[in-house]
């Protein structure tokens, strides 16, 4: 699975950046495109098959996967998921609402242990990289939540990339505990 290399959180505005060199090698070797072209477009028609189960949504070169949100008592809940963005430029996710919350923002992970969460205006992925949300990264945070969430309910969020427009992504409720999707493994490329 790929990695975040690197997430810089600046002061102001407060952003996030995502990298990912092994990505953007894979991405930008043209020569292994042009060689793999007929297996690239039967990957991609596998990926459209793959959209019915709920894990992948797609919005131009952007793929959103494996949206998941943990399992709630309280009024708050944490969404979580993997932005991999095929495209050359550089995608800005500068929003999110959610019918079910009172808000929705994008936050980054405190520092400290026990500290607040940093409230960010955006995450930009670089073309070519794929970015982890992670407890430990950056997320979105649903504030006012319609009631608490239950492992194994789903629910939708709609997501704003700036230039591009808006994706609606399915979101699954795991375990409270979870550290990643269940079908974190299960693969769509």
């Amino acid at each position: 699975m790929r990695h975040l290399l690197a997430v810089a959180l600046l002061l102001s505005p407060v952003v996030a950046f995502a990298q990912d060199d092994q990505h953007e090698e894979e991405h930008h070797d043209h020569e292994h495109e042009e060689a793999h072209a007929a297996d690239d477009a039967h990957d991609h028609q596998e990926d459209h098959a793959h959209d019915d189960d709920g894990h992948v949504s797609e919005l131009g070169d952007l793929r959103v996967l494996h949206a998941w949100s943990r399992a709630t008592s309280g009024p708050d809940a944490l969404v979580f998921m993997s932005i991999d963005n095929d495209g050359e430029q550089i995608a800005v996710l500068s929003g999110a609402e959610a019918e079910m919350a009172d808000s929705a923002s994008l936050v980054g992970a405190p520092i400290n242990a026990g500290g607040d969460p940093l409230p960010l205006e955006m995450l930009e992925v670089a073309g070519g990289t794929m970015f982890d949300m992670r407890p430990d990264t950056v997320y979105i945070l649903l504030e006012g939540i319609d009631g608490p969430f239950a492992e194994g309910d789903a629910f939708e969020v709609e997501l704003e990339f700036e230039e591009l427009g808006h994706l609606h992504v399915n979101v699954d409720v795991e375990a409270e505990n979870a550290q990643q999707h269940s079908h974190a493994g299960h693969m769509h490329e």
